[in-house]
């Protein structure tokens, strides 16, 4: 539920929501034109009748909110959208475009000039009496289960996996543009998929997509981030070897494993990086996104073990910095934050400046 204090302070005309908690809040008919919601949470929220022209949530969390006859007009959205209810709303001019939309409600939306290119639309989204205009985008999109028989692309049929016209002259259906738009043959369905999707699967299958799409959109530097950082952890594993104990010792024989491991698996998730492109299909961009998440998962576990392995001998304060530096190199080339609970401060301190210098062509730390 929303933090207490954010949700006073955004109804009493506060303008700087950036990384407040409104999820599940009542924010109902309120004036939010000119609000910062960058990384906002507003998770299952009521903004319906809202005003939200102009607003940016390309980073904020908006599953499950409420923007029935909101005034959307301009906004920007961006990455997985799942369970939103846009019916009744004013899209115009908006920016939906590289979405994943899941479950969304679109029903008799005014949609004139919005943006939908390259988009990807998966199970269950309605358009009933939605309204379009000759320059409303649908270039390059995907389609997947996405569509009831009365919706705006009730004009459209499918054949050899591509969406045509039935009758027009200029490329469009009721006036919307939809070039070189992509559909999956095999699992397209003209009526509307009553099956429900669980919530725990679109979280993460969502999660995984946003992740996917990242590393997508600049695949060269972020293969190259991680193959540096994977021949950095090499340099790691030849370190602690040189401090093999004399006699056997579990310990170092599993941290030892694990730093081979990490190397193997970060040179790896470089290449699948390296191999995406604009041919890469939506199923192979979340194949990549849970590959990282894997990934940073792995080191946040092992993080947390080694802090103990740490805390209990007092030794290897060092390679702890070196692992937590790893941990929030990951994090940065993902853009998921990590999630670290050992409580060596200097060592993550000394962790964090080590993942600025790694990270630093991506821009993130």
């Amino acid at each position: 539920m929303a933090d207490e204090k954010d949700l006073k302070d955004a109804l009493s005309g506060e303008k700087d929501l950036a990384s407040f908690d409104l999820s599940g809040a009542d924010l109902s008919g309120h004036d939010f034109a000119g609000c910062n919601f960058d990384n906002c949470n507003l998770r299952n929220a009521n903004l319906s009748d809202a005003n939200l022209e102009a607003c940016d949530l390309r980073s904020a969390t908006i599953h499950g909110v409420n923007f029935s006859k909101s005034n959307l007009t301009s906004a920007k959205f961006m990455w997985a959208i799942s369970g939103v209810i846009f019916s009744h709303s004013n899209l115009s001019n908006a920016m939906l475009n590289t979405c994943t939309f899941i479950g969304c409600n679109f029903n008799e939306a005014i949609l004139d000039n919005a943006d939908f290119s390259e988009s990807v639309f998966q199970e269950g989204n309605t358009f009933v009496d939605a309204k379009v205009n000759s320059n409303t985008k649908f270039n390059h999109v995907q389609m997947h289960r996405s569509l009831s028989k009365d919706s705006v692309f009730s004009e459209y049929e499918y054949s050899r996996g591509h969406l045509h016209a039935r009758k027009t002259d200029s490329g469009s259906v009721n006036g919307a543009a939809l070039s070189s738009t992509a559909v999956n043959a095999e699992e397209i369905n003209q009526e509307t998929i009553s099956t429900p999707i669980t919530e725990k699967k679109t979280q993460k299958e969502a999660v995984d997509f946003k992740v996917g799409q990242r590393l997508a959109a600049k695949p060269v530097a972020y293969s190259a981030q991680l193959n540096e950082l994977a021949e950095w952890m090499s340099e790691q594993v030849a370190w602690w070897e040189s401090k093999k104990p004399n006699q056997d010792d579990a310990e170092w024989t599993k941290h030892y494993e694990f730093l081979k491991s990490a190397t193997s698996t970060l040179s790896e998730l470089s290449e699948t990086v390296a191999s995406l492109s604009g041919q890469t299909t939506s199923t192979e961009i979340e194949q990549a996104g849970n590959s990282a998440i894997v990934v940073q998962s792995n080191f946040e576990k092992w993080l947390d073990d080694f802090s103990g392995f740490v805390s209990s001998t007092g030794k290897s304060v060092g390679m702890l910095s070196v692992i937590t530096g790893a941990t929030y190199a990951v994090s940065a080339i993902t853009g998921v934050d990590t999630n670290m609970t050992f409580g060596v401060v200097t060592a993550a301190i000394g962790g964090r400046d080590l993942a600025e210098n790694i990270g630093k062509a991506i821009g993130k730390s």
